[in-house]
């Protein structure tokens, strides 16, 4: 996500360059040049400036939804996530039983009935398997074992009604 993040802005600040020079040049061509070199490629500079944010009766629509857009993105960046409460599922990731014997893995939280999940275990071991969290999108890569599951009573009090 952030790197479509970081196109965006890329995008946008590349968009609203190209529309502030493209008016500056059409100014330019309006008024003529009968001076040095210089002087356009100076005078296109200053009318940048000049357009530039400080001004905001000279900026579009565009330039207005780009700059909140920075806002918000500022403002979801710097902003940390607090959880409230976990909802825990009543069935099992394995059997999809209702869990009875409620273990919780100690890396990546999730909760197990006992006896599926040491049954998979055995089964992973006795195939020479790696026996991973069978929740989908879980980021624990290291292999399940019981020494990583706890007895975990307060599963029904997690329950959401």
């Amino acid at each position: 996500m952030n790197g479509c993040v970081t196109c965006w802005n890329i995008s946008i600040n590349w968009i609203l360059e190209a529309t502030i020079e493209v008016e500056v040049l059409k100014e330019m061509q309006g008024q003529g040049s009968g001076e040095t070199v210089d002087t356009p490629r100076n005078r296109f500079r200053e009318r940048i400036e000049e357009i530039g944010w400080e001004q905001p009766n000279k900026r579009g629509k565009a330039t207005d939804r780009i700059e909140a857009l920075r806002k918000v993105e500022r403002a979801d960046t710097s902003s940390t996530v607090e959880v409230e409460r976990i909802y825990y599922s009543r069935k099992d990731p394995y059997t999809k039983q209702d869990i009875k014997d409620p273990v919780q893995n100690r890396i990546c939280k999730h909760v197990y009935d006992r006896e599926s999940v040491l049954a998979n275990i055995g089964e992973c071991k006795k195939r020479r398997l790696l026996c991973e969290c069978p929740v989908s999108g879980c980021p624990n890569k290291k292999p399940l074992t019981m020494a990583d599951m706890v007895a975990f009573p307060k599963f029904y009090d997690c329950l959401k009604d």
